[in-house]
């Protein structure tokens, strides 16, 4: 009997589904490197170092090369330590269990 009943339920379930649509119809190209202000870029992570998660990216911006993060201010980005002469093609969050 539970079996008829599930079989049942998952027939009608079947019959009565609405197809599943896409949420965007059109491929939109305004958020590529060149509308952030990049040149080039060649990594990214996210990464909480207090204040909260931010993103990171590897890259070629207003003449400088090096790691970026976001702000979310004005301009958005700000320049994360030295300028670097070679990007990293790679970039991962490493825990050391210090907190």
């Amino acid at each position: 009997m539970l079996r008829r009943i599930l079989a049942t339920s998952a027939l009608v379930s079947c019959l009565f589904t609405l197809p599943v649509r896409a949420q965007c119809l059109d491929f939109a190209d305004g958020f590529g490197q060149e509308q952030l202000g990049f040149s080039t870029t060649t990594a990214s992570v996210i990464y909480d170092d207090g204040p909260g998660p931010a993103l990171y990216v590897s890259g070629y911006r207003l003449g400088r090369s090096g790691l970026w993060r976001w702000t979310g201010g004005v301009d958005g980005w700000e320049a994360f330590g030295p300028a670097l002469s070679t990007l990293p093609s790679e970039m991962v969050v490493f825990d050391d269990g210090t907190g």
